[in-house]
């Protein structure tokens, strides 16, 4: 018969379990910041367009430029 001691084994996967759990942690909280960050630019712009289209007698010669510009802000937040 033989006894095998796998205390340290057992203390290695739990650090190791440990940092996966923060890593992800991180991550999600990441990803969460980037989305709300997303949330506000597009906030912002929709209020700068109906700001314009407000104060701006030439706003309907802009529809084009804002969907552009809208498109180009979508595309550097989801990236």
């Amino acid at each position: 018969m033989f006894e095998v001691h796998c205390d340290e084994l057992i203390q290695a996967l739990a650090k190791r379990a440990k940092d996966i759990c923060n890593k992800l942690l991180a991550r999600m909280s990441k990803d969460h910041l980037d989305a709300n960050k997303m949330y506000v630019y597009v906030f912002f712009y929709l209020k700068c367009v109906e700001f314009l289209q407000r104060t701006d007698a030439l706003a309907v010669h802009f529809d084009m430029a804002n969907v552009c510009l809208f498109k180009i802000i979508l595309q550097v937040c989801l990236v």
